[in-house]
């Protein structure tokens, strides 16, 4: 029997290895070779976790497969091809060189018959036709190409696209069916924006950071108060004073990171994990103690990030709130009344359970709040919450950006009824003029781009509309600076931490869109970035 290797270098194959576990390697693939059923190139790894079940198997130089994968039948890969945690690659499949297979991709090279409506489906034959796929083709995450496609070379499988007809080379494809987003050989549509002027506004707020900083510094009270809050010392204060710092990796020159570090954790209670001192209840549920002062988890955990820190104490009520409960709690939300409140709890829940995850061996398990909320998702609006007389959609809206903030673009989880939604916040943006002269705050601009700029990750559907609306916010907002004080929450109130923390993160999402970030040269690292945070 093999001795496993090092969790490390089975779940991230791609590390450096240390000399042992080089030498069980190469055993490990004697042991495959000896069955006559598997060749293997030169300088590959396959994790001893990873379900070989072949027939046949044969890839190249330089491949990796890692733990937890799943591979059978008959497999054929180039070299330079990784496989990555928990996808599984079933049935005839070939696959050319330099193939990026990401985790919980599932590629099926057979297929149930299904004709013969005389007979059940387990008493039909297995049909394999099998699946080609290109050179150089990077395949995202929860991607699913089923049997008989081909897969041209140098082409992007979007995150969560079911792939069921063929795929050009060169193309971007996503979606449910996917379907094509762009050739990757035609230039993406450029923004009208003048380039030079968004990279003077970045440079302008680089130069001019600082005095907003220096504008929230209270010097009696040797702390940052909040502007929008008639100066109070408030938690979110301090974060947000990391947050914008970090924009540009740097840190508040007021004090060390060490005291940053030390007042951030401080907020936290030591015995529950939770941000519930001041809870009176004596006995409270494990859904209480989540829910209380929540949102330090979002503020305090991202800006403890910021500074190469994270919360200090795992959360001892996260993993004892059972299925029942959180359905319990979900159902009884007032998705009626108050989508945005009850999309909050969910994004508050989602990143309470981030932060245990990644750094303190959580294990709370997912899958029932995103099963709840797959099922419970409107497919004629793809939001959660309905539309009211008075703010219509601006309720579901709102917490339509709470809720997917810190689940599905946070876990990196592909959206339900991306184009239904689309059609939702458009309409919505159009009920309120486009956010730019009416109801504009920071909340509501933000929530806004962000979830029009989440479902272009899956489809291109009504992208020039979008486009259009993204360029105008990009010229509202920067039109909006205030010199050396930063950006008002709302547009002619008092600049402060917030706004100019929210508002930064807005135009750097609008600009991602517009494929012109780089210019700002900012990005945000907190709350409001742009990458997936922890892929499940």
């Amino acid at each position: 029997m093999i001795e496993p290797f090092e969790e490390v270098a089975e779940y991230q194959p791609w590390v450096k290895k240390s000399q042992e576990d080089l030498d069980l390697q190469v055993k490990w693939q004697e042991k495959l070779k000896e069955t006559g059923k598997f060749i293997i190139g030169k300088n590959t790894y396959i994790s001893n976790k990873a379900k070989m079940l072949c027939q046949n198997f044969k890839c190249g130089d330089n491949c990796i497969i890692a733990a937890d994968s799943l591979v059978r039948a008959d497999i054929e890969m180039g070299s330079h091809c990784s496989i990555n945690t928990f996808a599984v690659l079933a049935g005839k499949i070939r696959m050319g060189d330099m193939v990026r297979i990401a985790s919980h991709v599932s590629i099926f090279g057979f297929n149930h018959g299904h004709e013969d409506i005389e007979k059940p489906f387990c008493k039909q034959p297995c049909i394999q036709k099998g699946i080609d796929i290109g050179d150089d083709v990077w395949i995202g995450a929860n991607v699913v190409i089923v049997d008989g496609v081909k897969v041209g070379s140098h082409s992007l499988l979007a995150a969560g696209a079911i792939v069921t007809k063929d795929v050009p080379p060169y193309s971007i494809v996503g979606g449910n069916p996917a379907k094509l987003i762009r050739d990757r050989r035609k230039p993406n549509k450029k923004s009208k924006h003048s380039n030079q002027h968004i990279t003077e506004f970045g440079e302008k707020v680089r130069d001019q950071y600082k005095d907003v900083l220096n504008d929230a510094f209270d010097k009696e009270k040797q702390c940052y108060v909040d502007n929008l809050r008639d100066r109070q010392i408030t938690s979110r204060a301090w974060c947000d004073s990391v947050e914008i710092a970090a924009f540009f990796d740097e840190t508040p020159e007021h004090f060390s990171k060490e005291f940053l570090i030390k007042q951030l954790q401080s907020y936290q209670n030591e015995k529950t994990g939770c941000f519930d001192k001041d809870l009176k209840d004596e006995n409270p549920s494990a859904v209480q103690r989540l829910s209380k002062n929540s949102y330090d988890y979002l503020s305090i955990g991202y800006a403890l990030e910021c500074l190469g820190s994270h919360l200090k104490y795992k959360n001892q009520y996260l993993e004892k709130m059972s299925s029942e409960q959180l359905i319990e709690k979900l159902n009884g939300l007032a998705w009626d009344k108050n989508a945005w409140g009850s999309g909050a709890w969910c994004d508050n829940l989602g990143t309470a359970a981030y932060h245990d995850l990644k750094y303190h061996g959580g294990k709370v398990d997912l899958s029932t709040l995103f099963g709840w909320l797959n099922l419970n998702n409107h497919s004629f609006s793809g939001l959660w919450g309905e539309a009211d007389n008075d703010s219509k959609w601006l309720l579901p809206v709102n917490g339509f950006y709470r809720l997917t903030r810190g689940t599905y673009a946070q876990f990196g989880q592909p959206l339900p009824h991306v184009e239904d939604a689309i059609d939702t916040i458009l309409t919505h943006c159009r009920q309120n003029k486009y956010f730019i002269e009416t109801n504009v705050t920071a909340c509501n601009v933000l929530d806004i781009i962000h979830p029009l700029w989440l479902c272009a990750k899956q489809t291109d559907y009504r992208s020039d509309e979008i486009r259009v609306l993204f360029e105008k916010q990009v010229n509202a907002i920067t039109s909006r600076w205030v010199n050396k004080a930063g950006f008002s929450f709302e547009p002619k109130k008092t600049p402060g931490l917030q706004g100019t923390e929210m508002w930064l993160s807005i135009l750097y999402i609008a600009c991602d869109y517009l494929k012109v970030s780089q210019l700002l040269n900012y990005k945000p690292k907190g709350v409001h970035r742009v990458e997936i945070a922890y892929q499940l």
